[in-house]
């Protein structure tokens, strides 16, 4: 499906005309028209209006290149888990130990609640055909050594998006410094905040889009600045 085609079926979804959604929007009608007949293609800052007012992610309308996916070695499959994983398609959860890392016998492996509710595992046994559901199901890994790759690297992704999210409440906090103190800046210490909250995990990235004080002190600047854009992807 084109970006225009998911537009038109997420809206046609919740159900809401082109002209509610403009006005939902405050893009131009005439726009959302073009959007959705591929005459026109929004650019991102029109796009995350559009996600927001249908209710949906970014990436859920715009994609992601899949071209250069390939899936023939252990390294290829690795990088398949990440991105399921990092997309919140995979879902691992379990006890953490001291070192951070999970323990191997409290790891469960799932898919995303809203995937697995419309998702089920259809099979015949002699000759009478079944089905599955995939909500309470768990996926196993049956290469250790995959499965221990994978752990080391939610590790260090945890550590990071921890780290990630600190720093930005750090720098949250300057911000309201700077508001209580004019002789200090306020703005800077807000983007940046704002940047590492939401590059810490998608659920907190689309909290911070919806904030009052993201879109007072933060949304303008970041949606001009091409260098911002492409550090948030």
């Amino acid at each position: 499906m084109t970006i225009g085609e998911k537009i038109k079926y997420c809206r046609k979804q919740i159900g809401i005309t082109q002209d509610k959604l403009a006005e939902l929007t405050g893009i131009h009608p005439v726009s959302i028209r073009k959007y959705e007949t591929n005459k026109m293609q929004p650019q991102p800052p029109q796009l995350e209006k559009i996600a927001a007012a249908l209710g949906v992610s970014y990436n859920a309308l715009n994609g992601s290149d899949t071209a250069g996916l390939r899936l023939e070695t252990v390294g290829d499959l690795m990088g398949v888990l990440m991105v399921l994983c990092n997309s919140g398609i995979l879902q691992i959860s379990g006890e953490r130990g001291e070192d951070k890392m999970l323990k191997d016998n409290t790891v469960s492996i799932h898919l995303n609640p809203v995937l697995s509710s419309y998702l089920e595992i259809g099979y015949t046994t002699r000759g009478k055909a079944h089905t599955l559901s995939l909500q309470d199901a768990l996926l196993n890994i049956r290469s250790y050594k995959v499965f221990n790759d994978l752990l080391k690297w939610e590790k260090l992704n945890y550590i990071y998006q921890s780290v990630l999210f600190i720093i930005g409440l750090f720098f949250i906090l300057l911000g309201f410094v700077g508001l209580l103190l004019p002789i200090a800046p306020q703005v800077p210490f807000f983007i940046i905040g704002a940047i590492c909250l939401m590059k810490s995990s998608n659920r907190i990235r689309d909290c911070v889009k919806q904030h009052a004080l993201y879109k007072k002190h933060c949304q303008k600047f970041i949606e001009k600045s091409k260098l911002l854009k492409r550090i948030l992807g």
